[in-house]
Formats: C-alpha cells, structure tokens, sequence
C-alpha cells in the first residue's frame, strides 16, 4: 500500500523539493512510525532545510562511515 506513496515521496526528494518531501514522509510515517528508513529521510530532510545544498544531485553523498 505504501509503495506508490513513497515514489512520490522519494520524488519530490530527489528534485530538492524538501518542503513537499518532508509532507509526504510525514503522511507515511503516520501510517508506520517505526519505519527507520522514512525516519532517515527525514532527518535528511530536516538537514537539507536547515542548510540547503549549493547544487543539489538528487542524491546525498556520504562522506563518513
């Protein structure tokens, strides 16, 4: 059921809309709070509000392990 939710999710994301993929990850979350993958979107999400990125790939390059 949440799968075409999350695309849509997942979208707005990898366009750097964060503001609607924060809202969409919101609504799924509401649905399984204890989903750890939509949890680390939105903490992402969160990051990308607070300092948004120069230039914005669609994708969060990892620069620790």
């Amino acid at each position: 059921r949440q799968k075409p939710a999350f695309q849509e999710a997942l979208l707005y994301y990898q366009k750097g809309d964060f503001q609607q993929a924060k809202t969409a990850f919101l609504q799924l979350m509401a649905e399984n709070n204890q989903d750890k993958t939509l949890k680390l979107y939105l903490t992402r999400i969160e990051q990308h509000l607070k300092n948004p990125p120069i230039e914005w790939l669609g994708y969060d390059v990892l620069t620790e392990k």
